[in-house]
């Protein structure tokens, strides 16, 4: 099974892990019709967004909006490593246009919190809710943005991760304009909606991987431009996952196709590395226990140096000038010329 089958599957397992959700939702069991509206309202409004970041920046508003919180934040990993937390979104209330809130806001979309501090980075370890009763009252050891929070009029505060499975996607934070003891019915429903929107959003990372790969596959193209003779055409540059997916469609292709030819033109290759040499010179001899024989087509000095010092032996590779020369001499080995 390829990467793009197995990414459709799960979508499609998600899909229906959605659809149960949304059924056990409806069946009352969060017993408040506010609740219910309030969590069916994300789901359904997060779901129409293509993008992760747009689901999640339509969550907040719609929470924001059915429960009066002054403001609400996304904070996301800010990079792979997922040692720092940036925020991604803020939604504000009425008081959106005071200027303290407003350096508050900024500062906060400048700001990178490591994993461990402050409330998002507390929930991200956690991987639980966390309530603060009066953020304006901590250390700034325990709240970074305290002084700012505190000229901005926000007290009360609540954070809450949205996961899949075992992954922190993102943390959720909104703030009261008014310091207050844990309030049990906000916390349990911003608690449902994160749960929903962990399982939406997994839904969205799948629809996204599948979006780049099917993009990776067509800027990998593989064409038939002649009886018994394929061409791969290579532009651009080649990192390893874009490798992975020329490999694996080229070869599906010359299988389907039992071509006897493949050409390899290299001629809009940024560049030819180690990597991509061994990766082409896999490609070619992957090609061959199919049957098909690889002529490389285009080759510069430059990636000519690149396969002498790999010790790579001419006599185990055709190459070619141009894509035309390298045509012709396919035409040659197949002996179907013009005419035949």
């Amino acid at each position: 099974m390829d990467e793009l089958e197995r990414l459709r599957i799960e979508n499609e397992q998600l899909r229906t892990r959605l659809a149960l959700a949304e059924q056990r939702i409806s069946g009352d069991d969060i017993g408040d019709r506010q609740a219910l509206d309030l969590v069916l309202a994300v789901v359904r409004a997060a779901s129409q967004q293509t993008h992760v970041s747009a689901a999640l920046n339509a969550s907040i508003r719609e929470i924001c909006a059915h429960t009066g919180w002054a403001l609400g934040e996304v904070w996301v990993p800010r990079d792979e490593r997922r040692e720092h937390l940036v925020v991604s979104h803020i939604r504000t209330g009425p008081a959106a246009a005071d200027p303290a809130l407003r350096a508050f806001i900024s500062a906060s979309e400048r700001i990178a919190i490591p994993k461990g501090h402050g409330l998002p980075g507390r929930v991200f370890v956690s991987r639980t809710r966390e309530w603060i009763p009066d953020i304006a009252a901590l250390p700034a050891s325990q709240y970074l943005r305290v002084e700012l929070a505190r000229g901005a009029g926000l007290h009360a505060a609540l954070g809450v991760p949205v996961m899949a499975g075992d992954e922190v996607l993102a943390v959720l934070a909104f703030y009261l304009d008014r310091p207050r003891a844990e309030d049990p019915r906000r916390v349990e429903l911003v608690t449902a909606v994160a749960a929903q929107l962990g399982l939406l959003l997994r839904n969205q990372q799948a629809n996204e991987a599948i979006a780049r790969l099917e993009e990776e596959v067509l800027s990998t193209p593989v064409l038939q431009i002649w009886e018994g003779i394929a061409l791969a055409p290579i532009v651009g540059s080649l990192d390893l996952r874009r490798m992975q997916v020329l490999q694996q469609t080229t070869l599906a292709f010359l299988e389907q196709k039992r071509a006897r030819v493949l050409l390899l033109d290299v001629t809009g290759l940024a560049e030819m590395d180690t990597n991509v040499a061994k990766a082409l010179l896999d490609l070619a001899r992957g090609a061959r226990v199919l049957g098909t024989r690889a002529i490389f087509t285009g080759v510069r000095p430059a990636m000519a140096r690149t396969l002498v010092h790999l010790g790579v032996p001419f006599a185990e590779i055709t190459t070619a000038a141009t894509l035309a020369d390298g045509l012709r001499l396919a035409i040659e080995q197949t002996g179907k010329g013009f005419g035949r």
